[in-house]
């Protein structure tokens, strides 16, 4: 009996902590604090700044020359212990890509429709900047 007891203990127990929800939202919650971060430093430098979302991870980046944003976006933008502000996508969440570019009123430039991180969804309004998770 005890045999068959941790037979369905070792097979039965990491189903019930399954983590991935979990770590689903803490990604969503972590993307949505940079987009909160990067609208903030888009205020404070008085210019824009683009937080890119791709299935591998995100990045935030200003303009190579300052404030031109016709050309490349080269700066990354940095927290305030010096950290770029960026990461990868954990393991077995699946995101999908958007765009994110405020400007130094706050607004974003182009509307952005919901971002997808697993059965979570960010949302941006354009008018405000006023980020969202769900």
């Amino acid at each position: 009996m005890l045999i068959i007891l941790g037979i369905v203990a070792a097979v039965a127990a990491p189903r019930l902590f399954d983590m991935g929800a979990f770590n689903e939202r803490g990604y969503a919650d972590e993307i949505g604090a940079s987009l909160r971060y990067a609208r903030r430093i888009a205020i404070a430098s008085d210019c824009n700044v683009r937080l890119t979302v791709t299935a591998a991870g995100y990045n935030a980046t200003q303009p190579t020359v300052r404030c031109v944003t016709g050309g490349a976006w080269g700066t990354a933008v940095q927290t305030p212990d010096r950290r770029v502000l960026a990461n990868a996508t954990p393991a077995g969440i699946a995101v999908g890509g958007a765009v994110f570019e405020f400007r130094a009123a706050g607004d974003l430039l182009n509307p952005a429709g919901p971002l997808n991180v697993g059965a979570h969804s960010v949302t941006v309004n354009s008018v405000t900047g006023e980020v969202t998770v769900q």
